[in-house]
């Protein structure tokens, strides 16, 4: 049942402020609009999809659900509410929720673009590549222009190694977002899959030129580099310099004075690294943790991934220390490594996904320094 009253005047402002944050990307100030507008219009049931969509967009989805789940009693009726259930739920990795609602969605509005693009990207993580490229088809139908739909497109059949029509995308994506540096380093990264690391380089620089800051950009420029027959070791010295001078601090942290340790506790090793896993850095260095003396050392783990199995619960075991740091800020992360009073950090990073470098660059730990 729908629960449906004249909107107020007040109402009406505090909507237009919501829209006008949500338009300039300011969630954090379009929450507070919401949680204005469910306070003093707790039987609208856009008070409380508009506070759940404000707080997926904050990066907050489990505190989304209970707001979404109120919208839909109110309104159930009301795609746009599933729709931002299914983010929320896609969110939290809770793939077979996240079906059922964006499906509820469809089945309201056949029509939906980005919750057809939504639900392809959960096929995805599910494996069901068959099924993710016809929704990501039925979205881009929907919605030809869309870089956002094309983007999706592109991720999907590049897993599908639908190559041929990956490069065809890639090409539309820039002539639709050519201004976009995330566009560009895309393009970039599939032309290196493809071993085009000339065309692959070109396009990084032009991620670079639209944002010289652009860390990941650099950094897969670096990474795909050392696997270009084409380059001397002097092109990739160069490049790795440049990454200094934009990246690095201006002055080199200073280095503590000696002898603050004390000698009768254990040597803590700090490990950061997003493959902690079964992946080539959790299968080469899983046995050699194992053997490590437990009297002389202790280790701190600082993961940047969330993907956990076998090898993950082996190293687990032997871990004094275990810390996920996706998506946390290089300062808080500093903290807990002074925390842990790590007298060795050991980046297995390098420059692949999920690498902190920046991070890295200020030499946090102690005996390292």
């Amino acid at each position: 049942m729908s629960v449906k009253t004249k909107p107020s005047a007040t109402f009406s402002r505090i909507k237009h402020a919501y829209r006008q944050a949500w338009k300039g990307r300011e969630f954090a100030k379009a929450e507070k609009q919401a949680v204005l507008m469910t306070r003093r219009h707790p039987n609208y049931a856009y008070s409380w999809r508009s506070l759940g969509a404000a707080r997926v967009e904050l990066k907050r989805p489990a505190e989304a659900l209970e707001a979404l789940a109120e919208a839909t009693r109110l309104e159930p009726n009301d795609d746009q509410g599933f729709y931002w259930l299914g983010s929320a739920r896609f969110a939290l990795k809770d793939w077979d929720q996240a079906s059922r609602e964006l499906q509820q969605c469809l089945a309201l509005n056949p029509r939906h673009a980005a919750a057809h693009a939504l639900l392809a990207r959960v096929y995805n993580a599910q494996g069901l590549r068959e099924r993710a490229m016809e929704s990501i088809d039925t979205a881009r139908s929907l919605d030809p222009d869309s870089p956002a739909i094309l983007t999706q497109r592109i991720n999907i059949f590049s897993a599908a190694r639908r190559m041929e029509d990956v490069l065809a995308d890639c090409q539309r994506l820039l002539e639709l977002d050519n201004n976009n540096p995330s566009a560009y380093s895309l393009v970039a990264t599939k032309y290196c899959e493809m071993t085009d690391f000339a065309r692959g380089a070109h396009y990084f620089e032009e991620a670079l030129k639209r944002r010289p800051d652009y860390l990941e950009a650099f950094s897969n420029l670096i990474f795909n580099a050392h696997y270009d027959p084409s380059l001397s070791r002097q092109h990739i010295a160069a490049l790795i310099q440049r990454w200094r001078a934009s990246f690095s601090p201006a002055q080199r942290p200073r280095r503590p004075e000696g002898g603050g340790r004390d000698e009768s506790r254990q040597l803590t090793i700090g490990l950061l690294s997003a493959g902690l896993r079964m992946h080539p850095v959790g299968q080469m260095i899983t046995s050699a943790l194992e053997n490590l003396s437990v009297d002389d050392f202790r280790l701190a783990v600082y993961s940047t991934s969330d993907l956990k199995d076998v090898l993950t619960a082996r190293m687990r075991a032997i871990t004094d220390k275990w810390h996920n740091i996706a998506g946390r800020p290089d300062a808080t992360v500093e903290a807990l490594i002074e925390q842990d009073q790590v007298d060795i950090l050991i980046d297995l990073s390098g420059h692949t996904d999920g690498n902190r470098l920046r991070l890295i660059a200020r030499e946090p730990g102690a005996a390292d320094r």
